[in-house]
């Protein structure tokens, strides 16, 4: 099935693809443009006639011509070098019929007038294919910029990911590596409880890499723009249980989780706020190694109830306020603990996540030290 763009559905009909094409690469402009520098053409000139023959006594006739051909060069602008053209041709049968005597008429009297219109026919023709011309060029130095820009940001995006790629995924490969290696040693007879803590730190190495390139997957998606959300009614208490699954068995028992009975369903995309708890929980987790994180679900401080507050609080030293500005930018980190391994994406991920959803996302006060995100998510009435 063929998906119709936004740009096709406004063009005529009647013009082939591959002649919709042609005229574009000629003209440079698209067609849907070209239309619409017609439109403007079609009004402007009649009433700017209308304006300048209720004026015509006060008015010379070079200034007529002088604002007739700065009318041109608008619309020539706007629509293209066919536009122009042909505005120009108008313009010069207006000025023929309402200007030059014997009015309402294609004569002409006087043959010095014969050559004024000429001229101003020649002149207005010419200005209209070089301002066509200049338009396009600087529509296509823009759109070189403006892919250069693209390109450079997404050549930054590689090289930061390579760099933080080549630290973060060595450290857990290497410490799951190191736990099962010691598992399969002959070399030493492991107690129950020794095998239980290596499997788990196997355990909880390779759930971190699993993170980690979600993560990667996530930000890569968000780039190129091809998240999409799917609003449905979502239980918040079910959400953020399943989003604490995902993490290892010692972060789920660090996890305090304060839904209030009377909160109601919210409109959000189940997975994509399911992986938004996650990654805010886990860089709560990496904020404050040992201290707790609360997950608190408040309600609209007004009687409405029409939004509730998810908020996810850690006790950590919180985010300098030099920085705030910044703490949705990718590759951030606001820990030096060695137990933060992740790339810096996880805040990212979660604006990009909330922005699809249509969710705002901000961070709150913490009384008492720490850091405060806050989900702001509609009730389902």
């Amino acid at each position: 099935m063929r998906v119709t763009s936004e740009t096709e559905r406004h063009e005529p009909a009647d013009i082939s693809g591959s002649a919709r094409k042609a005229l574009v690469d000629v003209v440079g402009l698209s067609v849907r443009r070209q239309w619409y520098g017609t439109l403007v053409a079609v009004t402007t000139l009649p009433l700017a006639t209308a304006g300048l023959a209720a004026s015509r006594e006060h008015l010379s006739q070079a200034m007529i011509f002088l604002l007739y051909l700065s009318l041109v060069i608008v619309l020539a602008a706007i629509g293209g070098p066919v536009v122009g053209m042909i505005s120009a041709a108008v313009a010069f049968l207006m000025v023929n019929w309402y200007f030059i005597e014997p009015l309402h008429t294609l004569d002409v009297a006087d043959a010095e007038r014969v050559t004024e219109l000429v001229i101003f026919l020649a002149v207005s023709g010419t200005v209209a294919a070089l301002a066509s011309t200049a338009t396009r060029r600087t529509r296509e130095r823009d759109t070189q910029t403006e892919t250069s820009e693209r390109l450079r940001a997404a050549n930054e995006l590689r090289s930061a990911l390579l760099r933080a790629v080549s630290h973060d995924l060595r450290t857990p490969l290497a410490t799951a590596k190191i736990a099962t290696s010691s598992l399969r040693s002959t070399d030493v007879e492991w107690d129950e409880s020794t095998r239980q803590e290596l499997l788990e730190t196997a355990d909880d190495e390779i759930d971190r890499l699993i993170r980690i390139v979600e993560n990667l997957l996530d930000a890569s998606r968000l780039q190129t723009g091809i998240v999409t959300a799917t609003p449905m009614d979502v239980a918040v208490a079910p959400t953020v249980e399943a989003a604490l699954a995902t993490l290892g068995v010692e972060e789920r028992t660090r996890v305090d989780v304060v839904v209030p009975g009377e909160i109601g369903d919210v409109l959000a995309d189940r997975a994509l706020l399911e992986r938004v708890i996650a990654n805010l929980v886990t860089n709560a987790l990496a904020a404050d190694p040992g201290g707790r994180v609360q997950v608190v679900a408040v309600p609209s401080a007004d009687a409405s109830m029409e939004t509730i507050s998810l908020q996810v609080i850690d006790s950590g030293p919180g985010i300098p306020l030099d920085r705030r500005e910044t703490v949705f930018l990718p590759f951030q980190r606001f820990t030096d603990s060695s137990t933060a391994n992740g790339l810096g994406l996880g805040l990212a991920i979660c604006l990009g996540f909330c922005e699809a959803m249509n969710t705002p996302l901000r961070l709150a006060e913490t009384p008492g030290g720490g850091t405060t995100v806050a989900i702001e998510l509609a009730v389902v009435r």
